[in-house]
């Protein structure tokens, strides 16, 4: 008996110093592979699969390990003074005995201030059409890839065979640019690039034929596997517009879309995840996905959200040329003048996706660099939330789409030209009005982006994406992003 005490104790005492002993820090070039632990930004993770390259806390590869003493605060459970837990991403220590007293909101409660800023996603999306002359001739060479974490490319298609296909074809178009990303991930090689696959326009009209039964997305999965392969992408986003209702009249649209869409997602992960294994890298898989609160709750998330890297809300599509209704593009808050429901605001969507489980580290925040320009509106309210005639002239070849360069308006509208600028308090937005022709402008500037940019850090969210970077060419809005995301 007294043999095996002593080997207990032995044996618990070595488990001590083993609990004790700090995981390593993480390491870029350094390969994990299942169950491998390290320390990042104070934080402990573990690795759920091979991966290389993908910092904690920015990628699924890695799942944060909570220390004993450190979960997750729970309302009904009594804590006593030094125990810390964890609270809305923040790490808080109890000063003495307490129960139901939130970390963050009462003195009880001791912020552990050794905690480091997180690692923001700064996502941009390239327009594939950018590059052209009557587009303003707007190469990948000149995006900054010093203030983006990753660059999305706008769009392959879906075939009607259900595959990934290029969109524009060519040396001119696809090849050129896929040429020119290459070469800027060798100026910034922390920079990851994605294939955004599908969009508004026709890319996104055989999408239900690709996610139909598990062989035609067993199909969709292994053509784009062979896509990023193929033209040295780091992973495939996909912008399916939309399985809850279709935005152009020739998409092809079945009942069982609705079923199909988070099974495409399943099957896209196993896909990626041979792959990363196979090539020894990780490939991202993320989706572009609708603002509309009444849409989202159709969507089953809990999958969706456990097979993708992260979402890209698009929260900025609440007006725009598709109507003559005239609006801000992407108010944060509800404005009571609108007439529009309570939640059709960013606000309103964020918190929809957060009411359905899904984890706040995976929404990235969408912000819109062009802004969208009315004629004729009544004078009522400025222009806003009335009935226009015509959707304005845009500054490239755009017709009838009625959108505006950032530049183009800071340097032709604002208070100029007879335009005038407001701001609405309730909204958090600018847009400008000229009563001679009605003209409505509505557009993102550095103060708008600056509220989301609170509201994102104050809802632990992911990161932030932009569409799209070829709207701000002199990086008015995107060095104010970079500065609080990225600290450039």
């Amino acid at each position: 008996m007294i043999k095996l005490k002593h080997l207990s104790m032995a044996l618990a005492l070595c488990g001590a110093m083993h609990t004790a002993m700090a995981a390593p820090s993480w390491q870029a070039a350094s390969v994990y592979t299942k169950g491998d632990t390290v320390s990042h930004q104070g934080r402990d993770w573990e690795a759920q699969w091979w991966t290389q390259g993908e910092a904690p806390g920015q990628a699924s590869a890695w799942q944060e390990t909570v220390a004993a003493g450190q979960t997750d605060w729970q309302a009904k459970r009594a804590y006593k003074a030094g125990e810390q837990v964890r609270h809305q991403g923040l790490l808080y220590q109890a000063r003495w005995w307490t129960q139901g007293e939130q970390p963050g909101n009462k003195e009880v409660w001791k912020p552990v201030t050794d905690q480091v800023a997180p690692d923001y996603r700064v996502i941009g999306y390239y327009i594939s059409w950018g590059r052209y002359d009557h587009f303003g001739n707007y190469t990948p060479r000149k995006i900054r890839g010093d203030i983006y974490t990753h660059i999305n490319y706008a769009f392959a298609a879906v075939s009607a065979a259900g595959e990934v296909i290029k969109a524009d074809p060519g040396p001119w178009g696809d090849d050129a640019n896929f040429a020119e990303l290459s070469q800027l991930k060798k100026t910034y090689p922390q920079l990851k690039t994605l294939i955004s696959v599908g969009g508004g326009g026709k890319g996104s009209k055989y999408f239900s034929n690709a996610a139909l039964t598990q062989q035609s997305r067993e199909k969709f999965a292994n053509s784009a596997v062979q896509f990023i392969r193929s033209n040295g992408f780091d992973g495939v986003d996909i912008d399916w517009e939309f399985p809850t209702f279709t935005t152009h009249p020739e998409n092809v649209i079945r009942s069982e879309d609705l079923a199909n869409f988070p099974l495409l997602f399943k099957t896209l992960r196993a896909a990626l995840d041979a792959a990363s294994q196979a090539d020894g890298k990780r490939y991202l898989l993320t989706l572009a996905s609708e603002s509309n609160p009444v849409n989202i709750p159709k969507i089953d998330w809990k999958t969706v959200a456990s097979n993708v890297d992260w979402i890209n809300v698009m929260s900025y599509e609440y007006a725009g040329a598709w109507s003559l209704d005239s609006g801000h593009v992407a108010p944060l808050f509800a404005d009571p003048v609108s007439g529009k429901p309570a939640k059709y605001n960013v606000d309103g969507t964020i918190q929809a996706y957060l009411q359905h489980s899904v984890a706040p580290s995976k929404l990235n925040l969408g912000m819109v660099y062009p802004g969208h320009i009315w004629t004729g509106c009544p004078a009522e309210n400025q222009g806003r939330y009335t009935r226009c005639q015509a959707v304005g002239q845009s500054t490239w070849g755009y017709e009838s789409e009625g959108a505006l360069d950032y530049q183009d308006i800071k340097n032709n509208y604002v208070n100029k030209n007879g335009f005038t600028r407001y701001w609405s308090s309730e909204a958090k937005v600018p847009y400008l009005f000229k009563p001679d022709g009605g003209v409505f402008i509505t557009y993102e500037d550095p103060q708008s982006i600056t509220e989301k940019l609170q509201y994102l850090k104050q809802n632990k969210l992911g990161g932030a994406f932009v569409w799209e970077v070829t709207a701000d060419r002199e990086h008015d809005l995107s060095t104010v992003i970079a500065k609080s995301l990225r600290d450039k």
